[in-house]
């Protein structure tokens, strides 16, 4: 079984946001280099797991609010 991991930690001076980098297809790793978190703004950071075409979407949604 394939995952990935993305986790958000609150502290006294601000939130940090850690992700893996692999990206799965089945069971076969394609990329080592992926970017799970994505700065929406200067206020406001997106991170996902799961399926990365859903991401993809999600982030190009998100541009065309802009």
């Amino acid at each position: 079984m394939v995952g990935a991991s993305v986790v958000g930690l609150c502290y006294k001076d601000g939130v940090l946001l850690m992700a893996d980098t692999l990206l799965s297809y089945g069971s076969m790793a394609r990329s080592r280099t992926v970017q799970r978190i994505h700065q929406v703004n200067s206020h406001t950071a997106l991170g996902a797991s799961g399926e990365f075409s859903d991401f993809q979407q999600l982030l190009h949604r998100l541009e065309e609010l802009k």
